[in-house]
Formats: C-alpha cells, structure tokens, sequence
C-alpha cells in the first residue's frame, strides 16, 4: 500500500510542478468549481469501471470547462464534440471496453484478495492488485477483469467437473498471471491489441484442459505451470 501511496503523490507532485500556472484561481466562481468537481468525479469513476460512454462524456465535458476557463486549445465547443466524438469511436474499436450508462457514482467496495485493491468483486480490479486461490472441486468457467492493475490467479488447486474449463481474461493496461498445474493443458484463444502473451511449452500427456479466452489491450499475460 505505502508504493501506491508514494507513486501516487509523486505523480499528483509532477502534474502540480507542470501545470503549475493552470490551476484554479480565485475567481473561479463556485458553481463552475462545482461543475468541474462533479464533472472529474464522475470521469475517475467511468473510468474505473471501463464504461467508454461515461467515460467520454465526463472526460468531453471537463475539458470544455477547463477550456473555457484555461483556453488551452484555442477551438470552439463543436470542434471539441467532434474531436471527442472521433476518439471515442477510435477507442471503441481498439479496446472493446464496457459500453453500459452513464453514470456519475456508483457503488465501490474494497475486498481484499491477497494485495491491495479496488475492485467491485474479486473478479473485478481496477487501480491495484490482487491475488486469487480457486479452490472450486466442481470448476468449469471462471474470469478476471482488470484496469490498470495486476492479478495473479493461482489453480493448483482447482479440481474441473470434467475433461475441460474456460477461463476468461479481459484485461486493459494490466498484466495477469495464471499458474496452472503442469498436468494441464493451456490453449489460448485471444484477441490481443498492443499486447503480448508468455506461455510455457505444453505438455504432451495431460488430465485436463483449460481454455483461456483473451481479449486484452496494452497488457500483458503470463501462463506459468507449477
């Protein structure tokens, strides 16, 4: 936890040395503050939970404020729209994240599965870490879904129902470990941008076989037998 905390305010402590002369002045009038908080809070939260349509929504509407009140880019509000607009279709087909609602909150729970992390389940991790044991006796499916975090999930002692099992990766700015047990067949189906996949070599004699589907961006996956 103290690494997150340290590399998080060395960040926060680099955006303030840059930007130093672009932060809110006095005469910024309190309902435009307000906008811009409400308008950050909900881009972080979108974020997090990889929804692409809050997302840009948020993130279109906070800079047309900070625009208006900075004049970083000297472009009206429609060129703005149309930019967005061209971005968030970009995007849509590099990382085919969750389309959902807009929202501005929704409801976050911390669950600690080995390290730290901010996760809705243990599923589900966004801006941390995580470590997982599957000691499912009847396993045939399971997944992961990460953002910008780190997830280590581990099968030694995973007993599947039948001959085969999927697992299920979906993953964006993150790298996920898998240790399977050597017995075991891996096959990899993925659907990968700007990503890259280690795997061990395979065994030619196995009990059973798992079928791990991928669909990563900007991550990495790493298959290790143990």
């Amino acid at each position: 936890m103290k690494k997150y905390v340290l590399g998080i305010g060395l960040l926060v402590l680099s955006g303030l040395v840059l930007f130093q002369n672009y932060l809110l002045r006095i005469d910024v009038t309190i309902w435009k503050l307000a906008f811009i908080l409400a308008f950050a809070a909900g881009l972080v939260n979108n974020l997090i939970q990889k929804r692409l349509h809050g997302s840009f929504f948020f993130g279109t509407g906070l800079f047309i404020l900070l625009n208006k009140q900075y004049h970083f880019l000297a472009v009206d509000t429609k060129t703005v729209v149309m930019g967005a607009i061209l971005a968030y279709l970009g995007v849509s087909i590099l990382l085919k994240p969750k389309q959902g609602d807009i929202r501005l909150f929704t409801h976050l729970k911390s669950k600690s599965t080995g390290k730290s992390a901010w996760v809705e389940d243990e599923n589900n991790i966004a801006f941390g870490s995580s470590t997982r044991y599957i000691h499912d006796t009847h396993f045939t499916y399971g997944n992961v879904d990460a953002a910008f975090g780190n997830a280590t999930i581990y099968f030694n002692h995973t007993v599947m129902a039948g001959e085969e099992a999927t697992f299920e990766v979906d993953a964006a700015f993150s790298t996920i470990h898998l240790y399977v047990p050597e017995t075991w067949l891996v096959q990899v189906k993925a659907d990968k941008a700007f990503s890259t996949i280690q795997q061990a070599s395979q065994p030619t004699v196995f009990e059973k076989k798992l079928v791990v589907k991928a669909d990563l961006a900007f991550s990495n996956l790493v298959i290790v037998s143990s």
